[in-house]
Parts: C-alpha cells; structure tokens; sequence
C-alpha cells in the first residue's frame, strides 16, 4: 500500500526549506525544536543544535542555532545557518571541549513571566565546579534583541538575560534531555524540567534524576540556579526508581492530561525493567498541582495514581520511553492527551519501532499503572513500524495543528526506514488528529491517505532522529514541524547536518508513492506528485495539477482522469487549474523522439520505441487533448508531458499534436515531434530540419524532406519519404512504402509489422572496401523482435527485387525493390566501432553477422566460422568448418553443402541439392527440389517447411541418406505446411490418427503414411479418400529404417 508523502528534496520555499549546517562533522539537526518567539516579532522562532561542533580549536565544544521566524524566512528553499546575521537569527557557542552544547534543546516557554518566550538548552558533558560528566543546562531569555550582534555569548548570562544550571551529581549528565514543563505548579509562570539519567538518587546507580525548576520573575536571578536549593517552593527533585533506569532519558510538558486544570509532566525511562521485562522501558506522569513537589522531592515510585501514574513497556527489549512528548489535544475531546516511543519494538519482526497515544481523561491512571496492551481506540491507540530496523518512535511530538482543521496532530520519526527505495533514507509520519482518530486501537501507517496523514521522506541522515513542533514559523496561520538529519552532508561537507522545515497546509502538496507491487494511488484536490514506482498500477489525480512520475521497470500504469491541455493553443483558466503532467524520468530512451502514442478505443496508450516494459494507459482520453505550450501572452508554460535532459525535466514545445479533423500539410514547427490524427494524411516536413512525424490510423502519406528525420507510420498502409539527410524510416503496421532518400538511411522493421516495401535502398555492393560514395549512401534495416535473427533469414532474388522473410514468421516481409543479392553485406571497419551494415538483428552492437557471396564467386569453404553465409546461383560445392556452428543458405544452383562438425543449419532452397550435416548436432532443410539430405553423426533435424500450405514444388521429394533412430534423429513437420495434421505441437503425434506405418499409401486414413517396405513418407491431405489430395511423396529414407511416432516433431 502506498503512503501519500512529501519529500525533503522537494522543499522549495513554499512548502518548507532546509537548513544546512556549516562544518564537517558538527552534526547539525541532532537536537531540534520549536523556540516559541524569542525575538517577539509575532512570528515562531526555531532552535537547532549541532553538539559535536569543534570551535576556537577545542572539540566536542557544540553550537546552537536560533531561526527567527518570518514570511519570508527562506523563501529560496534553502536556509544556510553560515548567513545567520543576527537579523535573521543568532548562534549560541558552547564554551568547554567535550561539553557537547545543544545534545537537547526545547521551548522553555515564558519561564521569567516577561511576555517573551524563553530557551533552554543541554550540556550533558560539561564538567561544572570540578565534578566530571555533571553536565549543565543554560536557560536565555527572549527579548527584543536577543542575538543581535548574530551570537549570543553564554558566559555573559547574568540572570538578566538567562541563567545557568549545573548539574549536582558527578556523570549524571544534567541536560540530557531538557523541556518546558507548562505551568505545573499552577502559578501563572511557565516552569522548566530537566533530565540527569545517569544520576544515582537513593543510592541506585543510574536509576536517573529529574529537576523542575519554578519559572518567576526572579528565577536564576543571580545568573545561576543552585539544583541544591530545589526546595518545594522553587522547584522539586524526581527520583528514578531501579539501578541503570535511566530516568530523565526523556523529559517533556504532558499538557493537562487529567482535566483538572493543571499542566502535567511526563519522563522516560527506557532502560527500565517493568514485570521482570528486560529493557522493556517505562514513562512516568507527573500530575501538576499547587502542592506537587511541596517537600522538595518526588519519589516516581509513590505514583499511586492521585499523584501520576506509571506507563509499562509490554515486551522485553522495546524500550519504551526512548522518547516522550505531549500529543496536544489529538482526539478533539477537549483533553490533552500523551504520546510515546519505543523505538525497538516489534510489532512485525525486527525493531520496526512502536509508538503509543495515551488520550487524556478525568480517570486516566487511575490504578497508578496504564497498560499500553489495553489501548482500544477509546483510550488510545498505538502506531506500528512498517520499515524493519526502522525504529520508528526513536523521537514523538505533537505536531500542532498542521492540516489547519482545528485539532491538533502528531509526529513520529523513523530514523532507519527506507523510503521510496532508498536504504535507511530516513521517514517521518504526520497523523492528523480526529474525533475517531485511532478508533480500533491502532493507526495503520500504510493506511495514511493524505486526508488522514502522511510520510515526510527524507534523503538519508539520520532523518528522522529528532522531530518537532516547529510552531508557525511562516506566519501563515498554520502550524508547521522541523526534523532532523545530523549525518546529512550539505553542500558537500560530510555530516554538517541538516534539518527540514516543512509548512502546514490545509491541502498539502504531497506525493504518493507506490511500491513494485500492483497499486491504487488516489490523490486529493491539491497539486500532488503521484509515483506507482513500477508494478501494474491505478493511478487517480482526484483534482488539480498533478505531475505522474513515470521510471523504472515494468511499469503498466493506468491513469483514470488525466487532465489534458486540450486543443488549440489558448487553454481556458480551468484548463490551467486542472492540466496534469506526465514526467519521465530515469531512462534517456523515455524522450520525446521515442515517444508512440495509440489511440486504443477510448484510451489513449503511451509507448516508447524498444522500451519494452513501459507502459501508461489514459483512461478515456483522447490524442488531440494531449500537448506541450510554451509560454504565451503571460501564461505559464504548460506540459503534459516532459522528459529528463540532463538532470532537469524539459518543459518545452517538445511535441505537437494535430487535431482530430485537421487535414493541414505541413507540420507546425521546425525540429519538433508531431503526432497525426487518423485521417489519411499528405504532410510534409521542413526542409533543413530534423523532424519526427507520426502517423495513427490513417494511409498517411508522409515527406520528411530535407534533415535528419524520423518518420513512422503506424498502423494503415503508409508511404514514407525520408528526402535528404541520415533519415529513420518506421513503416509499423500494414503494407507500407518506405522511400530512401540520400545519405544513409535506417529502415526499423518489427515483428508482425506486414509486407513492407523499399524503393531506393543503398547496399554496401560487393567487395570489403566500400568507395566513399556508397559510404555515403548505403542504407540499414534494423529487424526487432522474436525469431527475426540473422540464423532465420532468408533471401530470395525474384527478378530484379531481393525479398528478405525468415524461417517460421508469416506476418513479417521487405521487399527491396531493384537490387540484387550480392550488393547487401555488413563489414567490419576497423577504424569504426560499428562498421558498415545493411542489416542488423536487434543488436547493441554490429557485428560481421552475415556474408553474401558475390554472383561469380565460385569457392570451396565459406568466409567465417559460426557465420550465416548465403551463396549465389551457381552451382556451389561448399563446406563450412569444423568445430564451427555455421549457417548455409543455398540459393537457386544444384548446391553440395557439406556443414562438417558442428551443430550446423544448412539450406538447400531452390535446385536439386545435397546437404551433409556432418558430425553434430544439424539441421537439414532442403527446400525446393529433390534433395539428398544426410544428417552424419548427431542427433539431426529434417525440416519441412515452407511457411505456407503444401505445396510439391515447393517441397520436391527429398532422399534422406542416414535417418537414425538411435541417434534421436527427428523429421520435423511444420503445421503451416501440412495443414491437415491435427497433432499439437510437440514430439510424436498427440492424434494417433495422424501417422499411420502401412503400404495402404493413399487409401490409408492417416495424414502421414510410411511405407517401411520402400522407406516412402507421403503426406495423405485427403485421408482414406482416393488419391493423396493436393499432397503426396516428400521424402524417402534410404534402407527404409523402422519409424515410430515418436521419430516426428510436430510444431506450430
């Protein structure tokens, strides 16, 4: 099932932008988060830190960054924090080596109650007052110009502009993770939570600690908040339970998730052991209220389900509370709800990841203990991974309000996921918010439609790792997120990081991806990019301007309200609004030279010229709605179909189509692919230009004139004139007259395309050293398709035309008229790859596939070993070569043809000839004339064939020398020659009745009789009637051998 999706490489300013990091290595994007506004302009601000960045030569320093919000912020798409200027947003550098300033960073909201919006920010691994590994936490406060100088100097903290927090407690590591707690003491001030999950409160080492800090007017006053002092009044302390825990892992505002008017908190402990289960991990609620912390201290193991409550990870290894965050208010029920990771469950197979949605509610927790195996969709739900190894959850948010309908919605980062066929590109849900949102208990993620949600796909990175609310940072009124990849190498510097914004939209702009498996696609009413990415696909647009990417393998879409440009060249406003486009892409042989368009009935089918596996069906559509229109009179260009040329799609005037009932004579413009209609057309190209015209259904009449042109006709009888220059002539379907001009033309014959004929063909002549005037002139058939190989062809002279047909193909014949046998070769030209060639067989490369013997030679070997060779008229006493697989085609003399060993295809074709296999595998065919066929050692064919009814002259009466049953020696019997046999193809006779050993002869029922006294095989067309019918003796075995049925290939 595809998801509907939106991906990175796609932000271009209006929908979003990304933001580059600066150095190599800083790893920009671990930690990102909405800042509220800092700067109280009135537009959101974001936070970004890169922990790993080297400054003033001292490593693992870290640096954060501050985007102020704007509704230009960005507008290129691209947003280089190198350009911040302190107008557009300032940096915050860290101070010590090791430190690793920005490993979290949050909204701290407006903890100083100034009306601004305030920063925290981690240093997990700083080493404040001589305790290593303590960590610190800095808290700056928002003002009107904050940043202004485009850096923030944290050393200048006084408590006027921020604070610092140490942390207390030697490799506690304060800071880890940091958050705004909402107002939890309910006094009006926004209060702050900080994580130490290293910390070994109550003696149980790591079992982790939490701090809340109580916002005021005066908080950190001094420049600095004393953890030591938390005393009930300024804040309380939250101890972990269980050794190596990991409390404060996670730490986030849980809004207010009981309904009593009081925010909440909410901390993860991932490495906890709920129910003896290892790893499985734990999340606690913190209930905000008047009295919380009152004491100084809360214990999590007091939670009795007054006071908070207890989330147990289900499973041994799941690690739930990896990551935790408030859900806003997902259900619309008027309650804040809870949402949180645990990155490394399995719901399929293999870490896929899981993330729960607790709903909020008057008697939530209740028992002090939530079970998220009891979520049902009234009280929850949970969301499973779909990409193995994706760990999905690993980072949670609230998203806000993305899709602007007035409840809020979630996102949740997979940072391993492979996305549209890229290996860990990295994949980030959006799941909209509802009144019956996770009715069953669980949101499938392959069910996201667009209207229910979406995937963000990033391009690699670690995309993914960190995701958030990024608040409205564009001012537009609707909420928008910010995700992170920390490895992302921008602008070519490794693993500077880079970070995405992507804008909310009431009707976003997505793309829906399919799979390689059969999909149904169905857009909505915005612009979106719909991909089936191959498979037998169903493809719906539902409204807009939609663009369908069409690349890679077997692909069979079908489209089933494609919006054309329609006719003439002044589409309408609502032709304009709803035109869609297809763009090719990933294949330079899917352009517009090679495009075929087939007008099917109602539907329109679109082909490409040897693309086999590519095929896209509009659903009643027709031809003359389809077109490309450059620019006009302050219109935009408008494309409904473009092609890849370099690495951009072309949205040119790249083809033209001529209305239905158009009768004009000239195409419309120079250089241009043009497409009839299928009227019978007269049209003519443009002299000096390079034109492609395509005929339909009609008996067009096609003049390329002067240039390099290709012209196909298609289906009806068609002339064809390529006129001067290196010209493509395409008969296709029907009986066609194809025209060569001067310069070397190239005639594309296919599989069932009909009798063609070929006035004009220049041949290469005889001899290996062509002059420069045939050079100049000669000309190339290029057969494609099944069976139409160098081995099956034939040549036959009648009178002054050569025909060209081929062993066991009825529908496919060239004629050429006025030239002679020996003036068609292909040469070798060691000074070009290609050579020379009058023929080639479906081939990427030419090669020396056939040679023809001049009409006076008269030699006793052939030119070249497993070559296909074709002799002349004389009376030829020719052998092939040992060891050699050759092919030998007689032609009108009384041939000896000896192929000596080797699995050899030798031909007598007109005249009484003798054909001697040899030692191998061969296979005889006399042809015309009493032949004396000899298989020699090996397990021999002799075919009869004529590629039409029976007919004695064509078949003569042939003396098979040596036929040898031991040997599986076969007679192969075509059905197109005797008609009556009614056997299926295969070895013997599936109809008993069909072959008969008797010397009834004529008066046998059998179709084929052998008279094993006199070794005569005789085809009986008439049965038991008198008289062989129009059939009779075709061959007679030398010393009568027994035969069985089983001596007899029939085939088709």
């Amino acid at each position: 099932m595809a998801i509907p999706s939106l991906t990175v490489s796609s932000l271009n300013g209006k929908n979003g932008f990304v933001i580059n990091g600066i150095s190599a290595e800083n790893g920009s994007g671990w930690s990102v988060s909405k800042a509220g506004d800092i700067n109280n302009d009135g537009f959101d601000d974001l936070i970004i830190a890169a922990p790993f960045a080297d400054l003033g030569g001292k490593d693992f320093v870290g640096q954060t960054y501050v985007v102020f919000g704007g509704t230009n912020v960005a507008s290129s798409g691209t947003f280089n924090l190198s350009s911040l200027n302190g107008t557009n947003g300032f940096r915050i550098n860290g101070l010590g080596s090791n430190d690793g300033l920005g490993w979290s960073v949050s909204n701290a909201g407006d903890i100083n109650n100034d009306g601004i919006d305030d920063l925290i920010i981690g240093v997990p691994y700083a080493s404040p007052n001589g305790k290593p590994g303590a960590g610190e936490t800095y808290v700056v406060f928002g003002g009107t110009n904050i940043g202004s100088g485009s850096s923030f100097d944290l050393s200048s903290l006084n408590g006027t502009n921020g604070f610092k927090i140490s942390g207390i407690v030697a490799n506690g590591n304060l800071g880890y993770s940091v958050s705004n707690a909402g107002d939890i003491n309910n006094d009006g001030v926004d209060d702050l939570i900080i994580g130490a999950p290293y910390a070994s409160p109550n003696g149980n080492s790591g079992a982790g600690q939490s701090y809340v800090i109580f916002g005021g007017t005066n908080v950190g006053g001094g420049g600095s908040f004393d953890l030591l002092s938390l005393n009930g009044t300024n804040g309380f302390k939250i101890n972990g339970i269980a050794e190596d825990d990991n409390s404060g892992y996670s730490v986030s505002n849980a809004g207010d998730i009981n309904n009593d008017g009081v925010d909440d908190l909410i901390i993860g402990a991932y490495l906890a052991d709920p129910n003896f289960n290892d790893v499985a991990g734990q999340s606690y609620i913190v209930y905000g209220g008047t009295n919380v912390g009152s004491g100084g201290t809360l214990n999590l193991s007091s939670l009795d389900g007054i006071n908070g409550f207890t989330i147990n990870g289900s499973n041994s290894g799941d690690a739930l509370g990896i990551s935790v965050s408030n859900a806003g208010d997902i259900n619309n029920d008027g309650i804040d709800d809870l949402i949180v990771g645990a990155w490394s469950a399995d719901p399929l197979f293999n870490d896929e990841g899981q993330s729960y949605v607790v709903f909020g509610g008057t008697n939530i927790g209740t028992s002090g203990v939530f079970d998220p195996l009891s979520l049902n969709g009234t009280n929850g739900f949970r969301i499973d991974g779909i990409n193995s190894l994706g760990y999905l959850g690993y980072s949670v948010s609230s998203a806000g309000d993305v899709n602007d309908d007035g409840i809020d919605d979630l996102i949740v980062g997979a940072f391993r996921a492979s996305a549209n066929g890229n290996f860990e590109a990295g994949q980030s849900y959006v799941v909209f918010g509802g009144t019956n949102v996770g009715s069953g208990g669980r949101v499938d993620l392959l069910s996201l439609n667009g209207s229910n949600g979406y995937a963000i796909n990033g391009t690699g990175g670690e995309f993914g790792r960190s995701v958030s609310d990024a608040g409205d940072i564009n001012g537009d009124g609707i909420g928008d997120v910010i995700i992170g990849a920390w490895t992302a190498s921008p602008n070519g510097i490794p693993q500077a990081g880079q970070s995405y914004v992507v804008y909310g939209s009431a009707t976003p702009s997505l793309d829906l991806n399919g799979t390689f498996e059969s999909d149904n696609l169905i857009g909505t009413s915005a612009n979106e990019v719909i991909n089936g990415l191959g498979g037998d696909d169903t493809l719906t647009g539902n409204g807009g301007n939609d663009t369908f990417f069409i690349g890679g393998s077997s692909i069979n879409y079908i489209i089933t309200d494609f919006g054309g440009v329609g006719t003439g060249s002044n589409p309408s406003a609502g032709v304009i609004a709803s035109f869609d486009t297809l763009q090719f892409i990933g294949d330079f042989n899917l352009s517009a030279r090679n495009l075929e368009l087939t007008q099917n009935g109602n539907d329109l089918e679109i082909t490409f010229e040897n693309v086999a596996d590519t095929k896209v069906t509009l659903q009643n559509f027709q031809l003359e709605n389809l077109d490309n229109l450059p620019v006009s009179a302050g219109k935009p260009v408008i494309s409904n179909i473009t092609f890849f040329s370099g690495f951009e799609p072309s949205v040119g005037d790249s083809f033209d189509v001529i209305n239905a009932k158009s009768t004009q004579t000239t195409v419309f413009n120079k250089n241009t692919v043009t497409f009839l209609n299928d009227l019978n057309n007269n049209i003519k190209g443009f002299d000096n230009s390079n034109d492609v015209i395509n005929g339909q259904g009609g008996n067009d009449k096609i003049d390329g004139l002067s240039g390099d042109d290709l012209l196909r006709g298609n289906a009806g009888n068609d002339t064809l004139i390529g006129g001067a220059g290196n010209d493509n002539l395409v008969g296709g379907a029907g009986n066609d007259s194809l025209v060569a001009g001067t310069g070397n033309d190239r005639f594309t014959i296919e599989l069932g395309d009909g009798h063609d004929t070929i006035s004009g063909f220049g041949g290469l002549g005889t001899g290996s050293k062509p002059s420069a005037a045939t050079i100049a002139s000669y000309d190339t058939l290029q057969f494609f398709g099944d069976g139409l190989i160098a081995r099956n062809l034939q040549l036959t002279q009648n009178g002054n035309n050569l025909e060209l047909t081929f062993d066991n193909v009825t529908d496919t014949k060239v004629t050429l008229q006025n030239f002679q046998l020996q003036n068609l070769e292909n040469l070798r030209d060691s000074r070009i790859e290609l050579g020379y060639q009058n023929i080639v067989f479906n081939q990427t490369f030419s090669s020396d596939s056939f040679d023809v013997f001049n009409e006076n030679w008269n030699f006793n070997s052939i030119l070249r070993r497993n070559t296909v060779t074709f002799l002349n008229d004389l009376n030829n006493n020719i052998a092939g070569f040992d060891n050699s697989n050759d092919v030998i085609n007689g032609q009108g003399g009384n041939d000896k043809i000896d192929g000596l060993s080797g699995n050899d295809l030798l031909r007598g074709d007109g005249g009484n000839d003798t054909l001697i296999g040899g030692t191998g595998n061969d296979t005889v065919v006399g042809g015309a004339g009493n032949d004396v066929l000899t298989g020699g050692a090996g397990a021999d064919s002799f075919v009869y064939n004529t590629d039409a009814a029976y007919n004695s002259i064509a078949i003569g009466k042939d003396a098979i020398a040596d036929f040898t049953h031991s040997q599986n020696d076969k007679i192969v019997l075509d059905k197109t020659t005797f008609t009556a046999i009614t056997s299926n193809a295969g070895t013997g006779f599936s109809n008993p009745s069909d072959f008969a050993v008797t010397s009834l002869g004529a008066l046998s029922s059998a179709v084929i009789v052998y008279d094993s006294v006199t070794g005569e095989l005789f085809y009986n067309a008439n049965g038991s009637a008198v008289g062989f019918g129009n059939g009779g003796l075709f061959a007679t075995l030398k010393n009568a051998p027994t035969l069985t049925a089983s001596d007899f290939v029939v085939q088709a």
